[in-house]
């Protein structure tokens, strides 16, 4: 072998080499989301992964489905002082326990649905810690509907102002 093919060798096995030490990730995980009027972060190593740990169910009505076991904080996007979204905490795919922070939101539904609602799809235990943070305004935009719908899961809520009303 001449010393051209041993050094072109060489070189690729280095290359394999740093293949292996380099981890790669297969998708692409955000440690924040904005949805409309929205910020959604995580402290959580792998991210938020969109159809994983959230998606958005309907584009038209900014309609946030989070499916995570990862905590997760919501706050106002930076500029906006309202947000038209509504917010579903899911237990689709097994996940048994959500804990989501919302920090001085402002939340109007688009649509006579609640602003916050917990659904137990998978018709298992699902526990749901809902922390507030600073002051909160829930208005569900219909006299019929809670602001905040705890469907059929164990929901804990705590911590900072809750002004809910309807119109």
């Amino acid at each position: 072998m001449t010393i051209r093919v041993k050094q072109s060798l060489l070189a690729l096995l280095l290359f394999v080499i740093m293949l292996s030490i380099i981890p790669l990730t297969a998708s692409a995980a955000s440690k924040s989301v904005t949805v409309g009027s929205l910020v959604v972060t995580t402290t959580h190593e792998e991210g938020l992964i969109e159809d994983v740990d959230y998606s958005i169910e309907d584009r038209t009505y900014d309609r946030l489905v989070l499916t995570t076991s990862k905590s997760v904080t919501i706050k106002m996007k930076e500029g906006k002082d309202i947000a038209y979204n509504s917010i579903v905490i899911n237990n689709v795919g097994g996940v048994t326990s959500s804990n989501i922070t919302f920090s001085n939101l402002n939340l109007k539904s688009k649509t006579n649905d609640s602003v916050i609602s917990v659904w137990n799809s998978e018709k298992a235990p699902f526990d749901v810690k809902l922390t507030f943070k600073g002051e909160n305004t829930l208005n569900s935009n219909h006299s019929t509907c809670a602001a905040i719908n705890a469907g059929t899961g164990n929901v804990t809520v705590k911590g900072g102002t809750v002004i809910t009303n309807s119109n």
